[in-house]
């Protein structure tokens, strides 16, 4: 057996399998780790308001959510990195000034403001507030999301914005603009300084660009087999599919016998 303190595992395309769902042989593992005395957590690009249904299953210790910009630890906030007022008031105006943009959601602490007009009909944002962003929010804000067809375009506002960072996503046309320095990876090394612990004392699963650090930088990184390219170079194991609970079996087999 391996000994670790903490396990970390990214929720789409990793932990979750390709229909969203978390398998009862999941849920028993990560029972299993709460009794052997190992923390876990997630770590997800999910707002907070689109993990609520799987926390509830799951009931992680520890939950981290918008890229790594927002942490609790048993429900309460113990970590924050938000982008300043007028950061998001002018990054959000250059959006709504370009060409082709259709979606753009703003992720704050107690709410989630999204221009769709089929908020109702959403699994996991049924809970978010209309706003056309065309007048200025004149608050911080956690993480803008925003779907972007141009990759130039979207790459383009970083110039302009040094004072941010981007993190795309595999397979869509969507771009996370955060706080310059934000990341899962050191949110991860927040928490750990809180409980105490070494990164190196910490296994981390993932399958996409925004996994990449936590894989590369905590003492055990583990690709999913669906994960891209670059992540499964980065990681130092690689276990079963998200589909074949590939986290769950990679615990039970090297931390739990």
């Amino acid at each position: 057996m391996i000994p670790v303190k903490m396990i970390v595992t990214d929720l789409d395309g990793t932990l979750l399998r390709t229909d969203k769902t978390i398998s009862d042989y999941s849920l028993s593992v990560f029972t299993g780790c709460r009794n052997a005395g190992i923390i876990t957590a997630v770590a997800t690009g999910r707002l907070g308001i689109e993990v609520k249904r799987f926390v509830d299953i799951l009931q992680p210790d520890i939950v981290i959510t918008d890229d790594g910009a927002f942490a609790r630890y048993n429900g309460e906030i113990i970590y924050r990195s938000e982008l300043e007022a007028d950061t998001t008031d002018r990054l959000l105006k250059e959006l709504c000034s370009m060409r082709n943009i259709v979606d753009i959601v703003v992720s704050m602490e107690n709410v989630c403001y999204w221009n769709s007009g089929h908020i109702s009909e959403s699994l996991d944002r049924h809970d978010a507030v209309y706003n056309d962003f065309l007048v200025p929010l004149l608050r911080k804000a956690i993480k803008i999301v925003a779907e972007i067809p141009d990759t130039n375009a979207a790459q383009s506002l970083i110039e302009k914005f040094p004072e941010c960072t981007a993190v795309p996503y595999w397979g869509i046309n969507r771009y996370s603009y955060l706080k310059k320095g934000t990341s899962k990876m050191n949110a991860v090394k927040a928490v750990a300084q809180i409980l105490g612990m070494d990164p190196a004392e910490i296994a981390a699963f993932g399958d996409d660009y925004n996994d990449i650090e936590m894989i590369e930088q905590c003492g055990i990184g583990i690709a999913v087999a669906n994960a891209i390219e670059p992540v499964l170079l980065s990681a130092k194991h690689i276990t079963k599919s998200n589909d074949e609970d590939g986290v769950a079996a990679f615990i039970e087999a090297n931390f739990l016998r």
